[in-house]
């Protein structure tokens, strides 16, 4: 996987080279993971232009992305696909908001995975906001159907922390704010591997969950390895 420097946002990998089991890797170019691309200035519009991307596919509110325009919404490569919103009490933590989202967004999820099979030859770009819990859970799940070993999910998932600059963040928060922000900034590993075993508990697996509660066939299942690895193990 590589960072992009697409200019305005901050948050951009593409997942190729990522190891699959049974040999091959993530085809480059198939699949990058963004925070939201209403911030790119128009170096960064170009950047992605010139990536070769097919579909735009963004997790953000339809209030969210209302205001200010996506730079590819009305265009037939765009897709929003709004989260369902998951209600927190003043205890409630990130995790929560993880386990609560795997739950009540089954319906949407299998939206977005269709929305990647679906898509034209070239890389799909997922984004929401900040490019690390939404997208973060769409792009977990997506690379462990492909078969991608979860310690190198675990280890993608964790690099948004540092692409985001949470640490200078925090550094200009007040003591009394800190934590609570801190502990909703982070991409702690333990987080998303909470999910994962979630979804292992409860759902009897990745694979299961996306079959199941998601209601994705099995040929939507292979179909995002091929999409991800293709017929000759990816390259």
């Amino acid at each position: 996987m590589s960072a992009l420097s697409w200019s305005g946002c901050t948050n951009v990998r593409d997942l190729g080279g990522l190891p699959v089991e049974g040999g091959g890797t993530v085809r480059h170019r198939t699949l990058v993971r963004a925070d939201s691309l209403t911030r790119l200035d128009a170096e960064g519009l170009r950047a992605l232009e010139a990536y070769g991307v097919a579909r735009v596919i963004d997790l953000r509110a339809e209030a969210e992305a209302a205001a200010p325009a996506h730079p590819w919404a009305g265009g037939p490569s765009y897709r929003n696909e709004p989260w369902v919103d998951v209600s927190l009490d003043a205890d409630a933590t990130l995790v929560d908001f993880y386990l609560g989202s795997l739950d009540r967004n089954a319906d949407r999820i299998a939206s977005v995975v269709r929305a990647f099979v679906d898509a034209p030859p070239g890389a799909v770009v997922v984004h929401c906001a900040a490019g690390k819990d939404r997208t973060g859970i769409v792009v977990a799940l997506l690379l462990l159907a492909a078969g991608v070993p979860r310690r190198h999910v675990v280890d993608d998932y964790v690099l948004s922390e540092s692409a985001l600059e949470i640490d200078r963040l925090l550094a200009g928060l007040a003591p009394a704010d800190r934590e609570r922000v801190e502990a909703f900034s982070r991409s702690r590993p333990e987080t998303i591997g909470a999910a994962l075993t979630h979804l292992d508990e409860g759902y009897g697996g990745v694979r299961a969950y996306l079959r199941d509660p998601c209601g994705l066939s099995e040929n939507e299942l292979t179909a995002v390895r091929t999409r991800l690895v293709g017929a000759n193990g990816g390259r």
